[in-house]
């Protein structure tokens, strides 16, 4: 093909100038308001996960292992959480909960978990939240993000 057959192809800038008016269109776009059924609920709770003995940053497989471990135990206190690294995140706020232990290949670890805050909407820690949570439930449900 020639220069001038491909730059035909593709549309023209629009002219940039005071006098110019823009053309109206549709626009299309995929939006997700959260809103809880329950009035008890606040908003996602941000908890930190320490683990002591210390567990490298490195090693994220492990973390997540030992957290794993004690899933059942932290259930009955946050009910349904989603945990990310060295936090959690869970729509009841619990002021102070207690030790976790749990034991990985013969090392005996207690994890602390505590409240940090109740996230914003417009956290930069409650859009990963949401992106944690969708990419999840897509997981679950057997679906792919296209594009």
């Amino acid at each position: 093909m020639e220069a001038s057959t491909i730059a035909n192809m593709f549309p023209k800038k629009p002219a940039r100038t005071a006098k110019s008016d823009g053309k109206p269109m549709k626009l299309y776009s995929n939006f997700f308001s959260i809103d809880f059924d329950s009035k008890e609920v606040a908003g996602v709770n941000k908890y930190t996960v320490k683990f002591e003995p210390e567990i490298p940053d490195n090693a994220r497989a492990m973390r997540k292992q030992v957290l794993k471990l004690c899933r059942d135990a932290i259930k009955t206190h946050l009910d349904f959480y989603i945990d990310w690294g060295l936090c959690v995140f869970s729509l009841k706020k619990v002021a102070e909960l207690p030790v976790f232990a749990a034991e990985h290949d013969g090392v005996k670890y207690s994890i602390t978990i505590e409240w940090v805050q109740i996230m914003e909407k417009h956290d930069r820690d409650h859009m990963n939240f949401l992106k944690i949570f969708f990419n999840s439930m897509m997981r679950s449900l057997r679906f792919e993000q296209i594009g």
